[in-house]
């Protein structure tokens, strides 16, 4: 990836960079110092974060977000005009299911983190800013759901794979392209 571009790496809910869901977070780092915050739990507290860090940034920025990650990368890159190349995002986490299985024994925090995840929900207004890769094999989310979120946005829609969305280096060429600005005129 250019040199001109800092990209920052926004991993999913509750991860961590030793997930094998956020290897790619690591790669990115190591391969183009890309920053890769650990975020908190809460995510209005995630997004304060990642408001600061990239106020803190000067030059370029582009986003990579997966998962939860890609809905909080969708938020910042609509409200800040910015490039992000999310991979098998969730989109309206506050209706996920997914999070009701992760939070089951803790109900009053499971309520405030889907309020608080409905309030920063973004509309597309600058759909050429998002490229959204999916793979339709993805044990956690149906990406039939991320395709119809996503509609006007530039996908890429993957045979196989999985959540982590699987062989993720192949497809570093097409981000560093997106995050470049190449697509944006």
């Amino acid at each position: 990836m250019s040199n001109n571009v800092q990209i920052v790496y926004i991993h999913g809910f509750h991860d961590s960079l030793q997930s094998g869901e956020s290897q790619k977070g690591i790669q990115l780092r190591e391969q183009f110092g890309a920053l890769t915050p650990k975020l908190p739990m809460e995510p209005l507290e995630a997004i304060q974060a990642l408001d600061a860090l990239l106020d803190g940034i000067q030059g370029p920025v582009g986003l990579v977000g997966h998962s939860l990650g890609g809905f909080y990368a969708t938020y910042l890159s609509q409200t800040r005009g910015i490039p992000a190349a999310i991979t098998n995002p969730v989109p309206q986490p506050y209706k996920s299911e997914i999070l009701a299985g992760m939070l089951w024994d803790q109900p009053a925090l499971l309520r405030q983190i889907r309020t608080d995840l409905s309030i920063i929900e973004p509309p597309i207004n600058n759909p050429d800013k998002l490229l959204v890769m999916l793979q339709k094999d993805d044990e956690s989310l149906d990406y039939k759901k991320a395709v119809e979120y996503y509609q006007d946005c530039n996908q890429i829609i993957l045979n196989g794979g999985a959540h982590c969305f699987e062989d993720f280096e192949a497809w570093l060429p097409i981000v560093q392209w997106h995050l470049n600005g190449d697509s944006h005129g």
